[in-house]
Parts: C-alpha cells; structure tokens; sequence
C-alpha cells in the first residue's frame, strides 16, 4: 500500500511540474491521501511568495484534476489531516490549519482551523462561534 501511495505521490509531482501553468502556484502546498482514488493539495503560495486559498483534486484511477473548493484563508504550507467515520472509515471531514502568508518580516501567520465537510465540499471554521484561534 505505501508502494502505491508513494507511486501516486510522485505522479501528483510529475504532472504539478508537467503543467506550469495551472499548477505554478503549487509550491509550498500541502496534500493529503483521503482514500486509494483521491489525492488533495491545499493551499501553496505563488512567484510572489503570497499564499493561496487553492484547493485541487486528483483522481487516481481517472488520472484527471479537478479544482476543489477555495479555502476560507489563503495559506502556505497549511498543515491538514483527514477524519474518517469511526464505525465505517470512511473519510469525512479535512482538517487544515496554520501555515503562512508571506515571508520574511511580513510573514502573516493565520491562526485559524478550516474544515471541509467531504460530503458537501464546503469549509467551515472549525468552531460554531466563526473561528478557533490556535494563539492568543
């Protein structure tokens, strides 16, 4: 099984390099195996060292991309998980969190939580009051 991930992974970088243009901001993102068919990047930042809210969607098996939905904030190098179901593993919700915009001195920091509800493809702040900050 980790032949195969590590297989699909270094497809998802081939065709990032492959396609330039569609995929140029797709440095400093983050990605997650949700299941054997789906590979998701999330955020990364582009020629100007600004993060992205850009999410993308590889099907495996069709060999096809696909645009997810945008993230709330624009983030590079968010850290992200998946959650699956207990009872029946299947994936169910995407956690991202953190990362940065911009670098250097003007580097922003966010110190939100998004989560992506994998059945409706929609974000939503990881706390019903509109955002959880990871700092004070």
């Amino acid at each position: 099984m980790e032949d195969k991930l590590a297989s699909h992974y270094k497809t998802l970088r081939d065709k990032c390099a492959s396609d330039y243009k569609t995929f140029r901001s797709h440095i400093d993102l983050s990605k997650v195996t949700v299941s054997d068919e789906l590979i998701m990047t999330f955020g990364g930042s582009t020629d100007a060292i600004e993060g992205i809210p850009n999410v993308y969607m590889y099907n495996v098996t069709g060999d096809s991309w696909a645009p997810g939905p945008t993230m709330k904030e624009s983030r590079q190098k968010p850290v992200c998980g998946v959650i699956k179901d207990p009872a029946s593993g299947k994936p169910v919700e995407i956690v991202v969190g953190g990362g940065r915009r911009g670098s250097g001195n003007a580097a922003v920091y966010p110190d939100t939580v998004e989560i992506l509800n994998l059945d409706s493809m929609t974000w939503d702040y990881a706390s019903t009051s509109g955002n959880m900050k990871l700092t004070d």
